[in-house]
């Protein structure tokens, strides 16, 4: 056991595949701030908020990186009131932010707390109308099979999706 306690942040309140992050960066709601992109999708469901954090090589080596996932964990588990539940949430930092801090963060998403809050609400709204669906699952079709015989999921290159390496692949 790690000995986390009260600083643990559960597999139930992060968004850890794929599939979980594709629809919020695809069709969730978008509130930009200075050091960071926060991207909001609603759930069906009333459990509470999930997070997931994308952050691209472009923003630095492997240590600059973790520490800026480390600070948005830390921050989204200091303000749980922040993001009601039944809400994802998936946030990018930015490049040009220059170096992150903890308070600033932290001030930066008080800040919005109005605007998400908003969002959230309008975003549950739009679930609620609509009859049978949810904001989080995304449709998986298969597209005709190529020359080859091999179904092309979601890619467009034919290649399952864990055998791609290389420049702007996910990991």
């Amino acid at each position: 056991m790690s000995g986390r306690g009260a600083h643990a942040f559960p597999k139930g309140r992060r968004l850890r595949k794929r599939r979980e992050f594709l629809p919020v960066q695809d069709g969730g709601s978008r509130i930009s701030l200075p050091s960071c992109i926060v991207l909001l999708a609603a759930r069906s469901d009333q459990k509470p908020a999930r997070l997931g954090i994308t952050v691209t090589r472009k923003f630095g080596d492997a240590v600059r990186r973790n520490r800026a996932k480390r600070l948005v964990r830390e921050v989204f588990r200091r303000l749980p009131g922040l993001f009601p539940a039944g809400i994802d949430v998936v946030v990018i930092p930015k490049t040009s932010a220059g170096p992150l801090s903890l308070v600033q963060l932290e001030s930066e998403w008080q800040g919005a707390a109005r605007l998400i809050a908003a969002r959230s609400d309008s975003l549950r709204r739009t679930l609620a109308k609509t009859p049978g669906a949810t904001q989080t699952a995304a449709p998986t079709t298969l597209r005709s099979p190529t020359p080859s015989g091999v179904p092309q999921g979601p890619t467009s290159s034919g290649v399952p999706r864990g055998r791609r390496r290389g420049k702007g692949s996910v990991d």
